[in-house]
């Protein structure tokens, strides 16, 4: 952040309060250099973004997973919080790739996470100022 806002490094006693900030704070001051931060990855973000997780359960849904992912994906359809490593398991499985194609075929017109749309609307800033 410290070179796009063109300022030297961090002193040892700067540094510290950077250090002991927790993860909101932090995102919140990097956002104002145009840096986006989320906590967790991007497919687990799907996952509790309200809006996706329906058509993320769906793709998941038509794999040849066995009994057992079968059973969770039926349990996270039915209110039980999705398990972001059982999640990225299945992923791996399937590939980011594979999932991204499949996942932007059934999102069209809904609202990314916040940390993306937030990004996105400051990149529209900067253009609208061009």
């Amino acid at each position: 952040m410290l070179t796009i806002r063109g300022l030297p490094p961090l002193m040892p006693a700067q540094l510290a309060k950077w250090e002991a900030m927790d993860h909101a704070a932090f995102s919140a001051d990097a956002a104002k250099s145009g840096i986006f931060l989320n906590d967790q990855t991007f497919e687990v973000s799907v996952a509790k973004t309200p809006g996706l997780l329906q058509p993320l359960l769906d793709i998941l849904s038509e794999q040849d997973f066995g009994s057992v992912r079968t059973g969770r994906i039926a349990a996270w359809r039915a209110g039980t919080p999705v398990d972001a490593a059982q999640l990225l398991a299945m992923i791996a499985d399937i590939g980011k790739g594979r999932l991204g194609a499949r996942l932007s075929k059934k999102t069209g017109g809904l609202k990314p996470p916040a940390y993306i749309e937030n990004a996105v609307n400051a990149v529209v800033a900067l253009v609208a100022h061009v």
